[in-house]
């Protein structure tokens, strides 16, 4: 479909918290995009980090603004640090794996809430007409992700459009398993053709 007309710029929007081994690859992911680069828009909130994520997250963003042809900038990329949590809960203490406990998830909730909002309104802008929001730590995505979902929005006349994520694994065979992410409120145990591991609060359901 024509970009110009039907969608102009929708604004990525991702949180960050101590992500300094996600980042770059992040920014990667970002220009593998077909997607016009120009109408792509990128808002960064770093909050709560005691790693170098802010810093790397300028200079990724001004090599991409200022060290690129003019025609391979974004639109815009705009980096923010601001920090919500106290602490003791939900702070620098909850770093990597701990952070999946189930006794820290309301904590942990409560901040992604604040911090999301936060960002959403620091970050868009009136040119921008939709948000799209990217886990730092997403492995890889199509090239078409945004016109995929853009898309689907406009041919189901949908205000809000998720798409499935899928950890990628490999059996000892070394064939490639997908297995869908998905809420605990939503997995149905019932199905014996998946296999259900639990995962502090969420579940994997593996299709065999």
């Amino acid at each position: 479909f024509p970009y110009t007309t039907l969608f102009r710029s929708p604004q990525i929007l991702c949180p960050m918290k101590n992500s300094i081994e996600h980042i770059w690859h992040f920014f990667h992911l970002l220009d593998t995009l077909s997607y016009p680069r120009h109408l792509l828009h990128l808002g960064i909130l770093v909050s709560d980090s005691s790693d170098a994520t802010y810093t790397r997250a300028l200079e990724l963003a001004d090599e991409r603004q200022y060290s690129r042809p003019s025609k391979a900038r974004y639109g815009r990329i705009s980096v923010f640090r601001k920090d919500f949590a106290e602490a003791g809960v939900g702070g620098n203490d909850n770093v990597g794996g701990a952070r999946h406990g189930y006794d820290l998830q309301v904590g942990r909730r409560k901040l992604l809430a604040k911090s999301r909002t936060w960002l959403l309104g620091a970050a868009m802008a009136p040119e921008v007409d939709w948000a799209l929001w990217i886990d730092v730590d997403v492995v890889e995505y199509d090239k078409e992700l945004v016109q995929t979902l853009l898309g689907y929005a406009r041919s189901e006349q949908a205000d809000v459009v998720v798409p499935n994520c899928m950890w990628k694994t490999y059996n000892e065979m070394g064939c490639v398993l997908r297995l869908l992410l998905c809420e605990e409120d939503d997995a149905d145990d019932s199905n014996a053709d998946h296999t259900t591991a639990t995962t502090g609060p969420k579940r994997l359901n593996l299709s065999i």
